[in-house]
C-alpha cells in the first residue's frame, strides 16, 4: 500500500507522523510513503533532522487568525496554488491512502483527496479540533481523536532510546557536578517560548540545587544552575536526562512525557487558537496526575508545583503508544473495509 502522511506547521503535527510511519513500517504495513508539509522553514528543518525529504507545498499558514488584507489575500492565493500542487502530487505518485495530522497543510490536502476519491482518515492531536478537522467532519471523513479516553492519550509517539547518563552529559556540555543532581527540563515546545523562559528567570533561584536544562537559544541569565541546549529534535537524551520537565500544552509533547513517565508541569500558553493548549493541558493532568499552572497565577504557586514533582521521583517508561498507530490504521480499515495487507520484504 501506498500512502501520504500530510503534516506541517510545528513538530506537534509532524512527529505523531513519524511515529506512524516508524509503526507502519515495523508493521510491514505499506511499500511506499511520501510526506506532505508546507514551506516553513522551521518544518523543512524538522523533517530532514529526521532524514526525510517531503512534498513541499507553496503555502506557510492558514489565512485565518492574521491580521492585513495583503497577507490574507497572499495565503489565500496560496491555498489555491497548493490545491494544484496536491493533486499533482497525487498523479505522480498514485497514494492508495492519506493520513492527515491536522494544521493549515491539511485543508488542500482534504480538498484534493476528496475530490479524487483518495480514502481519507484525519488524526487529531489536540484536545480541542481544529477548523480543517471540523470541516473534514462534515463533508463525511473519519477523525481519530487523541484525548477521549480516561486513561492515556491516542497519540503516536516514537520510540525512546534510553541513553547512558554520562553520555547524554557530554552532548550537552553539562558539569559532572550536576550528575547526582535533579535535572528539571525546560521545553518551549518547537517555536520556544520568551514568556515561559521569563518564567522560569523567576523561579531558579529558589532551586539552587538543581538545573534547569532550557531547549532554546542562549539567553541572558545570570544563574549557575541554568543550561541552555538550543532546540532539540531528538529528544531521547534530553528524555534520558531529565528528571521532571516545565512545558507548553502541546499534544505531542505531552504525549510523549505521558508516555516515558516524566513528571510534568503543564503552562498551557494562552494564545492558542480555539485555546486548545489549555484544554490539552487538563485533560493530560486529569490523566497523568501532574500540574497544570497558568501564567496569571502566582509565581510561589509555581515553586510548589516545582517542588512536587521533584519529590515524585517517577520511573521513567522506554515504551511507547503503539496502540495509538494501531487505533489509527483500524479506523482507515473500518471506514474503507480494507483487509490489512502484509507487504512482502
Amino acid at each position: 500500500m501506498k500512502v501520504f502522511l500530510v503534516a506541517g506547521g510545528t513538530g506537534g503535527h509532524i512527529f505523531p507522523a513519524v511515529a506512524f510511519e516508524q509503526w507502519l513500517n515495523k508493521e510491514k504495513l505499506v511499500s511506499s510513503v511520501n510526506y506532505v508539509c508546507g514551506n516553513r522553514a522551521l518544518e523543512l528543518e524538522i523533517y530532514r533532522h529526521s532524514g526525510i525529504e517531503p512534498l513541499v507545498l507553496p503555502m506557510e499558514g492558514s489565512p485565518f487568525g492574521i491580521s492585513g488584507f495583503i497577507k490574507k489575500a497572499k495565503r489565500a492565493y496560496n491555498i489555491v496554488k497548493s490545491l494544484i500542487h496536491m493533486y499533482g502530487f497525487i498523479r505522480k505518485h498514485k497514494p492508495d491512502a492519506c493520513f492527515l495530522f491536522g494544521g493549515y497543510v491539511s485543508f488542500p490536502a482534504l480538498l484534493v483527496c476528496s475530490i479524487t476519491k483518495i480514502p481519507v482518515i484525519m488524526h487529531e492531536q489536540n484536545a480541542v479540533a481544529g477548523k480543517t478537522v471540523r470541516f473534514a467532519k462534515k463533508i463525511g471523513k473519519s477523525v481519530v481523536h487523541s484525548w477521549d479516553n480516561e486513561t492515556t492519550s491516542n497519540v503516536p509517539v516514537r520510540p525512546f532510546v534510553l541513553w547512558d547518563r554520562q553520555i547524554a552529559f557530554e552532548k550537552f556540555g553539562i558539569d559532572s557536578r550536576w550528575l547526582n543532581s535533579g535535572i528539571i527540563g525546560i521545553f518551549g515546545g518547537s517555536i520556544t517560548s520568551k514568556s515561559l523562559i521569563n518564567v522560569q528567570n523567576a523561579i531558579v533561584r529558589y532551586f539552587p540545587d538543581n538545573l534547569f536544562l532550557v531547549l532554546s537559544e542562549k539567553e541572558e541569565i545570570k544563574a549557575d544552575n541554568v543550561l541552555f541546549i538550543g532546540r532539540q529534535w531528538d529528544m531521547n537524551p534530553v528524555f534520558s536526562v531529565v528528571d521532571s520537565v516545565i512545558c507548553r500544552g502541546g499534544a505531542s509533547t505531552l504525549a510523549e512525557l505521558e508516555a516515558y513517565n516524566i513528571s510534568s508541569i503543564v503552562v498551557p500558553w494562552e494564545q492558542s487558537s480555539d485555546n486548545h493548549q489549555i484544554a490539552n493541558a487538563i485533560k493530560f493532568s486529569e490523566i497523568t496526575d501532574n500540574y497544570v499552572w497558568r501564567e496569571y497565577q502566582d509565581v510561589k504557586q509555581l515553586i510548589d508545583l516545582i517542588s512536587l514533582c521533584i519529590s515524585k521521583q517517577n520511573v521513567h517508561k522506554t515504551g511507547f503508544h503503539e496502540k495509538a498507530s494501531l487505533n489509527l490504521f483500524r479506523c482507515f480499515e473500518s471506514k474503507y473495509g480494507v483487509r490489512r495487507k502484509i507487504c512482502e520484504q
